[in-house]
């Protein structure tokens, strides 16, 4: 197996495999070789907020595993309870071996010791508003999107894919329904930095805001010519740099015509009241879905250095100018569906 060396690398979920490449290449990458979980689908990869060289990956919606090198080596730690998928995972922000496991059917496990151990949030089972959940058979209602709010009171956030979104603010023993106003078919959940009212959610009806904690939503439209939005990425420092990926219509249509997903980038600096198309650099029409964004760890003067994007056609884009232009970075690989950056 491959070992990473160095920094200035991102490691790169896909549909068979999880690959590392060089962030700065000169020339843009083809068909790179796989550095691990060969053939496997690859979604999430995550980072332990203890130590930057353990890293965490969900291979083929079933298994998590661990490595403590930074990718060369992976230790299966968790397997998804039999009769169900591991949809996604979340590393806590800033407690370190604390994971949480967003599962079909919708369903959230939580482990305080790297993976040692486990437990059901059974607590989310018993929100009123359960028997609402519904996917398209023969799949299951599941949860899709996992977030954690560190200012003012920690919560932990779960947006089920369709069934809306629920926050816990006593880890996990109680959970309350916030899906006043918004569309119930959730993304991705993202609470604002420095300001713990505000709150955004991406679904397959738009961007939605939250200013009380999720407790109401608006839709925001201004600026939006795509509707169904995947990725959301806020850089953490100001003036907060905001930027969405939508495609024209849900992923059935992603592969088929002229026009596949016809997807655009979209970006706000308004805290997501308006947003403009940051599209200079990428195909017309962009036929695969921009399914993850990335951004380099930020520094001076306080924004991100460089944004990464990354493709359901196998490509990667990177832009090194807020998403004012972008490059292509590497083709030729498997659907992309995560990006992490290699501290």
């Amino acid at each position: 197996m491959q070992k990473p060396m160095g920094r200035k690398h991102l490691l790169v979920g896909t549909e068979r495999g999880l690959y590392f490449l060089p962030a700065d290449a000169p020339e843009p990458l083809s068909s790179p070789t796989p550095l691990a979980f060969d053939k496997a689908d690859v979604d999430p990869v995550g980072r332990d907020a203890g130590n930057p060289t353990i890293l965490y990956a969900s291979a083929n919606q079933q298994e998590l595993w661990r490595s403590e090198d930074r990718g060369g080596q992976w230790t299966k730690i968790w397997e998804a309870p039999k009769g169900s998928r591991l949809y996604t995972f979340l590393a806590h922000p800033a407690k370190p071996g604390v994971l949480y496991g967003g599962l079909e059917p919708a369903a959230v496990w939580t482990t305080e010791d790297g993976g040692r151990s486990w437990r059901e949030l059974e607590a989310l089972q018993r929100v009123p508003d359960k028997s609402e959940w519904h996917f398209f058979p023969p799949r299951q209602a599941h949860v899709r999107a996992l977030a954690v709010r560190t200012e003012g009171t920690e919560a932990l956030y779960v947006g089920i894919e369709e069934g809306g979104v629920y926050a816990s603010q006593d880890n996990g023993k109680t959970f309350d329904s916030l899906n006043e106003g918004i569309y119930r078919d959730i993304h991705k959940i993202w609470p604002f930095p420095e300001d713990p009212n505000l709150l955004f959610a991406t679904t397959g009806d738009g961007l939605y805001r939250s200013t009380d904690q999720g407790r109401h939503w608006s839709h925001i439209k201004q600026g939006f010519t795509r509707s169904y939005t995947v990725p959301l990425l806020i850089d953490p420092a100001p003036p907060y740099t905001m930027l969405v990926a939508a495609a024209a219509a849900p992923p059935p249509s992603w592969d088929r015509g002229e026009r596949g997903a016809d997807a655009m980038i979209f970006r706000s600096r308004d805290r997501g009241l308006t947003w403009q198309t940051v599209t200079t650099g990428l195909p017309s029409p962009q036929r695969g879905m921009v399914y993850c964004l990335l951004g380099h760890p930020h520094g001076p003067p306080n924004s991100f250095a460089r944004l990464f994007a990354g493709t359901t056609d196998g490509k990667i884009y990177t832009s090194a100018d807020q998403g004012d232009h972008w490059t292509l970075l590497a083709s030729g690989l498997p659907e992309v569906y995560s990006l992490l950056w290699l501290l």
